[in-house]
């Protein structure tokens, strides 16, 4: 009964979003709404081991999320006695652009396409968002097994709306 869509906050986007509105379904280069579930603030801290505080610090915002969930759901479970070698993880993961995978583009096919657009040509600096984002299917399944210590199966799957329940059918099948 609660409502928590709200407009797009300033900055999100890196268009107007009443600029691009259209009233219209499926008008080309354009929204319907700017109305949103937005999850905002810092994402919480990770550390994932073998990788350096610096590079968990500039993964996704999306993998702090998963790995910060799912750390919260592996300490409500009965883990004493497990094997984590032969836990795994499977996740149901949209593959749709992230704030890192949409900043690593910006970054590497800006440059690019102001050269090809308007024929300028920029020194290319050192990338400052870390290529580890441009996985975005599988590597968010890879720091969560990670993180937790696990060794069995690990993957994600894109089934689009329906991938989380697709995702629990398959482990269930893998418990099975």
């Amino acid at each position: 009964g609660l409502d928590t869509c709200r407009p797009v906050p300033a900055g999100r986007w890196p268009l107007n979003s009443k600029a691009i509105q259209n009233a219209t379904h499926g008008a080309p280069d354009a929204v319907f709404t700017d109305r949103g579930c937005f999850v905002e603030g810092p994402a919480p801290a990770l550390s994932v081991p073998g990788l350096s505080r610096e590079a968990a610090g500039s993964l996704d915002p999306m993998i702090h999320l998963l790995v910060h969930a799912g750390r919260a759901a592996f300490a409500q479970a009965r883990t004493e006695t497990l094997d984590r070698d032969a836990v795994g993880v499977i996740i149901g993961n949209i593959a749709l652009p992230s704030e890192g995978s949409s900043a690593l583009c910006d970054e590497v096919l800006g440059p690019l396409f102001e050269q090809k657009v308007f024929g300028r040509v920029q020194h290319r600096q050192a990338l400052q968002t870390t290529p580890l984002n441009r996985y975005v299917t599988g590597l968010p399944a890879g720091m969560l097994a990670r993180a937790l210590g696990l060794g069995g199966g690990c993957y994600a799957l894109d089934a689009a709306c329906a991938s989380s329940l697709y995702a629990v059918k398959l482990a269930c099948d893998e418990l099975l």
